[in-house]
């Protein structure tokens, strides 16, 4: 199967609203950290990488470069974003970088199942999370919802590629960050109207992803076990030859505090 992995990406922000993780310098390193674990995972043959900020990708093209597999296929694409509302946020942003990747990548015209991920993030549980995806019959969609069926997990989620075309894309036309509703609103809708079409959804099994990065929205990091992150960042640095020794360069959230990417 052609399993591909998007990873999405904003190296140079705009001015929009909840945007507090916006020093360039620290996003860079966030993507290239992460970038750094996706080259070195052995689960994962396909890459597209979409920067909507027209930000040279030389860097992430010489990481390839320096530590990518022959087997493994990366496609990089970068553009500039036509202004818009900074109320509409993140958010907005996030879609159109998928649109343009639909529109654009050789690797996900044909591609099985398409994993979307935020790309300054690591799923430091990914080898025990994904062969668990593999191993169900795949569903049109799978996501996570948070505590109401009104907002789905957007950092990691996977689906068919047309389920981005026909229904996220479409109830994205919604999304204003300023008025409340953010990309899981509208990833959490569109799987209520593919469900209602007769489309699959389940959960993403293993109890979900553990996300290790810096929240763009309070430049704060995601919390979760002591004992889990130095576990999973050993093991991703003997696995995936990642450099897990780095610092985040944030606080730990607080309880309360949002989960928007």
């Amino acid at each position: 199967m052609n399993e591909t992995l998007l990873l999405t990406a904003t190296v140079k922000p705009s001015d929009v609203v909840f945007c507090d993780r916006n020093n360039i310098q620290q996003r860079l390193r966030d993507y290239l950290h992460a970038f750094r674990f996706w080259l070195g995972e052995p689960l994962i043959g396909r890459i597209v990488l979409v920067e909507n900020s027209g930000f040279d990708l030389e860097p992430f093209r010489t990481m390839h470069g320096r530590v990518g597999s022959a087997e493994k296929r990366v496609e990089f694409l970068s553009f500039v974003q036509d202004p818009f509302d900074r109320n509409l946020g993140k958010s907005y942003g996030e879609v159109q970088i998928i649109r343009h990747a639909l529109a654009r990548s050789v690797l996900l015209a044909d591609a099985s199942l398409i994993i979307k991920g935020t790309g300054r993030y690591v799923p430091t549980n990914f080898f025990k999370v994904w062969p668990l995806i593999l191993a169900v019959q795949q569903p049109y969609v799978m996501a996570n919802f948070y505590d109401s069926a009104d907002s789905c997990d957007s950092r990691f989620f996977a689906c068919h590629r047309d389920f981005l075309s026909n229904y996220l894309i479409p109830h994205a036309s919604s999304i204003n960050d300023a008025q409340g509703f953010y990309f899981e609103h509208a990833l959490a809708k569109a799987v209520a109207a593919a469900q209602a079409d007769g489309r699959t959804w389940a959960s993403i099994p293993g109890g979900g992803f553990l996300v290790d990065g810096v929240q763009g929205s309070t430049n704060t990091s995601f919390p979760y076990p002591l004992w889990k992150r130095l576990a999973f960042r050993a093991i991703a640095r003997v696995r995936n030859g990642a450099p897990f020794h780095w610092r985040l360069g944030a606080p730990v959230r607080k309880p309360g505090q949002g989960s928007r990417t």
